[in-house]
């Protein structure tokens, strides 16, 4: 668990989305590893570019994804409409 914390430690010094991305996919293999379910992006997401990182209870009702072009039109072509910006969710 030392290595999750490490991880979760690194986060909010990121200089890049690359490096951000790498981390939280790091993240998200280790907690589907111990919990034994895939990851959200594997099961509903596997084509998309970015980043989808579940939040939460890990039931998919609230997820983290990293900006590419054209994510609204794809995420609405699956039925979810909601998205919420950085800045919109820190205000």
């Amino acid at each position: 668990m030392d290595f999750i914390s490490s991880i979760t430690q690194k986060i909010p010094f990121c200089k890049t989305l690359k490096e951000f991305e790498e981390l939280l996919f790091k993240h998200e293999k280790i907690i589907s590893e111990i919990l034994g379910i895939p990851t959200i992006k594997e099961t509903y997401f596997p084509d998309y570019l970015g980043l989808v990182k579940s939040l939460g209870a890990w039931g998919g009702d609230f997820v983290l994804i990293s900006y590419r072009d054209g994510m609204r039109k794809y995420f609405s072509k699956k039925g979810f409409y909601t998205l919420i910006s950085f800045d919109e969710m820190i205000v």
